[in-house]
């Protein structure tokens, strides 16, 4: 393609400078847009979510009209923690790393879980049908 955009399956693979526009590939951003499966579709403020959220790049994704658009019932973090939204995650001291059904803040950040749990002063352990403190 132009510019050395190389094509993968719908979407493009970034060079190092990011990618170029392609007829179905994904619309150059900053540190460049990391396609998924069926691409990164151009936007007017950065990557489009991919499946039901934004994949954060190494700066965070760009913010949309209200921060990073939604996944599933929360948000990926960026640098300073999640940004309020709708149905998102609530901002915490150290961020919060959202999952299926968002973190309650706590002292020290909490660690997500397939089916949540409350997080206790220094996190929980991931487990399949619980949480290990």
């Amino acid at each position: 393609m132009l510019n050395g955009c190389k094509p993968m399956l719908n979407g493009c693979k970034p060079m190092l400078n990011g990618c170029k526009p392609m007829l179905n590939g994904c619309k150059p951003m900053l540190n460049g847009c990391k396609p998924m499966l069926n691409g990164c579709k151009p936007m007017l403020n950065g990557c489009k979510p991919m499946l039901n959220g934004c994949k954060p790049m190494l700066n965070g994704c760009k913010p949309m009209l209200n921060g990073c658009k939604p996944m599933l019932n929360g948000c990926k973090p960026m640098l300073n923690g999640c940004k309020p939204m709708l149905n998102g995650c609530k901002p915490m001291l150290n961020g919060c790393k959202p999952m299926l059904n968002g973190c309650k803040p706590m002292l020290n950040g909490c660690k997500p879980m397939l089916n949540g749990c409350k997080p206790m002063l220094n996190g929980c352990k991931p487990m399949l049908n619980g949480c290990k403190c």
